[in-house]
């Protein structure tokens, strides 16, 4: 997948009504993303994962754009 996307970065969300939500780094399928897959962590994701432990971090509007 690497070989196929370069450097680009990718992230996983999950939209709800109400919020976004953007998964850790560490932490489940951002485990499989980023060290698995070794794709490019986008500098919100690590922002958002020294947050705190949980998988899904909360993600404004504003860095979402």
């Amino acid at each position: 997948m690497k070989k196929a996307i370069g450097t680009q970065s990718a992230a996983a969300l999950w939209v709800t009504g109400k919020a976004v939500f953007v998964v850790d780094e560490h932490l489940s399928s951002g485990d499989l993303l980023y060290k698995d897959l070794g794709l490019t962590i986008p500098e919100v994701v690590k922002e958002a994962s020294k947050q705190n432990d949980a998988n899904w971090k909360p993600l404004s509007t504003e860095k979402l754009a």
